[in-house]
């Protein structure tokens, strides 16, 4: 199984293993959840290209995400 799949952002369903690094396509906000967090937390205005997330997350958020083609870089 390769590291590298789209990440889909959903406000219901969390993401198969948390993660440390992503590929935005398309600039923008990226609101996700931390692996230990209740709360999801929005990076703003992240552009295009490597993003290294500083906590491992499990699940990007629909609501509040404008980034867009989101690809996963890497497990936690």
């Amino acid at each position: 199984m390769s590291s590298y799949f789209p990440v889909v952002p959903s406000d219901t369903v969390p993401l198969a293993h948390p993660l440390i690094r992503l590929y935005v396509g398309v600039a923008g906000d990226i609101t996700v959840l931390g692996y230990h967090d209740t709360q999801p937390v929005t990076f703003s205005a992240v552009p295009a290209g490597w993003f290294n997330l500083p906590v491992p997350i499990v699940q990007v958020m629909q609501t509040g995400t404008t980034a867009a083609n989101l690809v996963s870089g890497g497990y936690a």
